[in-house]
């Protein structure tokens, strides 16, 4: 999951908001095994969801964070309504597809994901 501040703040830390993160999946019936922080702009949740009895099926999640967003990016407002009504701050679709152009031409390290997601926008 990715996310961006939305003023720079190279000192931003995750370990503020884990917790908390963790807190609010145990209320669905996730339950967090482990909490990794990369580095101040990466963590990974590693969920296990117990399912019917059956072992549990381990889910990792890795949380990502823009420290330094660039100039000029735009949000909007959506309404999100699952698993509950709730009001998100989103950036707009020109801001994330000129995202997905930097990461295509600049990014040293190319992801699949970064293809699929530039196609998908079309």
């Amino acid at each position: 999951m990715d996310f961006s501040l939305r003023k720079g703040n190279r000192a931003f830390q995750w370990a503020r908001y884990l917790n908390q993160v963790s807190t609010d999946l145990s209320l669905y019936g996730y339950e967090t095994e482990r909490i990794e922080q990369k580095d101040r702009e990466a963590a990974t949740l590693n969920l296990a969801v117990q399912r019917g009895g059956h072992s549990p099926l381990k889910i990792p999640i890795t949380l990502t964070i823009d420290v330094n967003p660039p100039l000029g990016s735009q949000e909007e407002r959506n309404v999100m309504d699952f698993p509950f009504l709730s009001m998100v701050t989103v950036q707009d679709l020109p801001t994330l597809f000129a995202g997905k152009l930097h990461a295509l031409l600049c990014q040293e390290e190319l992801k699949g994901r970064h293809w699929y997601d530039f196609l998908a926008q079309r």
